[in-house]
């Protein structure tokens, strides 16, 4: 039975015209009135929808790179690196001591998001997280 499935599914998309996507590394610049503007490798603005990035746009910094599909000339998805610094900027507890497993305390960073992060980190630190999750990966350097 999965043997006429399967060719059924190819019979069903044999039609389809196939689309192609241009994808392009850009360069955050900045937010501004519902769109986020980015500059190409040829130092051309693109201005992308907000909402084509999403919740995401909270790890854009100055100078991001992330990579983005076209489709007709416009910006249909924008890929953000896994992972971005950001700069601890409150958080609770005193510096710990060094344990053979760490103890977590909560933090916020300086775009907004709640993470935790190591007793031994202090605000004003500079941080590694996930642009996935949210979560603290280790100190930046």
């Amino acid at each position: 039975s999965s043997r006429v499935l399967w060719t059924l599914a190819v019979t069903q998309f044999e039609d389809v015209d196939r689309v192609d996507f241009d994808v392009e590394k850009l360069e955050f610049d900045s937010k501004s009135d519902g769109f986020i503007i980015f500059t190409n490798q040829d130092g051309e603005e693109v201005k992308v929808p907000a909402q084509v990035v999403g919740e995401k746009a909270v790890w854009l910094h100055e100078g991001m790179e992330v990579m983005a599909e076209f489709y007709e000339e416009k910006v249909i998805t924008v890929t953000l690196p896994d992972t971005a610094e950001a700069k601890v900027v409150e958080t609770s507890g005193s510096a710990g001591t060094s344990q053979a497993k760490p103890t977590y305390k909560p933090a916020i960073l300086e775009n907004g998001v709640k993470t935790t992060i190591p007793q031994y980190i202090e605000a004003n630190e500079m941080v590694i997280v996930s642009t996935i999750d949210g979560s603290y990966l280790s100190r930046a350097t």
